[in-house]
C-alpha cells in the first residue's frame, strides 16, 4: 500500500494509541524509509529506551512528543507512577537526537494554570518548539470529561506567556 500510494505523499505519521509499543515498529520504519517516505512520529512518551532506539537509528525525521501535565499529575492522568520520569527521558532524548521536533500540551483548564505550565517547562528544560492544544470535550472516552468547558481564550493567551521564555516557538493549535 505504501509503496502505490509514494507517488502522492512523500510523507508517513505513525500515531494512534502508542506506536511505540509495538516491537515491529522499527522493521516498517526502515521500509518506509527505503521506499523514501519521511517519518512523523507521534508519542506519549512512555517508552524512552525504545524512542532512543528509533531516533539513533535513523528512523524518524520529526518527533511529537506529549506533555499531559505536571509530573505530580501523571498518575491522575495515566494511572502511573513511573510515566513522568518516562517522558522526562524521552524528551532529553528527543532534544539530544538533532531530529527536529515539538513538544505538545492538550490545555484542560480545570488541569492545567499557568503556574503549572511553568512547572511542566522547567521540568522538561524548554527546547525548540512548543504547541498548545486547546482540549474539545465531546468524544472522550472518559464519559466524565465530555461535560468540561474548554479553555478560554484568555486561558490559553496566559499559558503561552507562561511558556514563552522556555522555547524558542511557542504557538496555540
Amino acid at each position: 500500500m505504501l509503496r502505490k500510494r509514494r507517488k502522492y505523499a512523500d510523507a508517513l505519521v505513525v500515531s494512534g494509541g502508542e506506536p511505540t509499543l509495538h516491537k515491529d515498529l522499527p522493521v516498517f520504519l526502515s521500509k518506509a524509509r527505503a521506499i523514501g517516505y519521511l517519518v512523523k512520529l507521534d508519542t506519549n512518551g512512555s517508552n524512552p529506551d525504545f524512542l532512543s532506539q528509533l531516533l539513533s537509528e535513523g528512523l524518524v525525521d520529526y518527533v511529537a512528543l506529549d506533555l499531559k501535565a505536571v509530573p505530580e499529575d501523571y498518575p491522575l492522568l495515566t494511572r502511573s507512577k513511573s510515566e513522568a520520569e518516562n517522558v522526562k527521558k524521552s524528551a532529553e532524548a528527543t532534544k539530544k537526537s538533532g531530529v527536529d521536533y515539538e513538544f505538545r500540551t492538550t490545555v484542560a483548564h480545570e488541569m492545567l494554570t499557568p503556574q503549572k505550565m511553568r512547572r511542566i517547562c522547567e521540568w522538561i528544560g524548554g527546547g525548540k518548539k512548543l504547541f498548545l492544544q486547546r482540549f474539545r470535550p465531546g468524544n472522550c472516552l472518559n464519559a466524565e470529561w465530555n461535560n468540561k468547558n474548554e479553555p478560554t481564550d484568555a486561558e490559553m493567551n496566559a499559558l503561552l506567556e507562561t511558556a514563552k521564555p522556555f522555547f524558542k516557538e511557542v504557538k496555540v493549535r
